[in-house]
């Protein structure tokens, strides 16, 4: 049987994620957004370095985000979502998009 200490210390290890969802659960209801994004799905484009058999986004290459829109999405990414929010890349093969080695914060 756990101790009260351990469970103690669950509980509070698991308060921000309640205040989350009651924030983003109250924001549903009532229309004011009191809750703000902390991860956002960015698909750079379908460009891809393989043709597997079973995926079909390498026949969808376009469209292909500018580098200007890829930094503006992260900007107001974190504008809006202050600290603490991801991004996953996705499409096709993000590795192959150049852009994101000239990125350097």
């Amino acid at each position: 049987m756990a101790s009260v200490s351990a469970l103690a210390g669950r509980f509070v290890e698991g308060v921000p994620y309640l205040q989350k969802e009651v924030a983003r659960r109250v924001s549903i209801k009532t229309g004011k957004v009191l809750a703000t994004p902390t991860n956002y799905y960015v698909i750079l484009s379908g460009r891809c370095n393989l043709a597997c058999p079973f995926c079909t986004i390498h026949k969808m290459v376009d469209p292909t985000l500018s580098e200007e829109v890829m930094f503006r999405i992260v900007r107001e990414a974190k504008a809006l979502s202050g600290k603490g929010f991801n991004i996953s890349l996705s499409g096709g093969e993000p590795t192959i998009y150049r852009p994101l080695y000239r990125c350097s914060s």
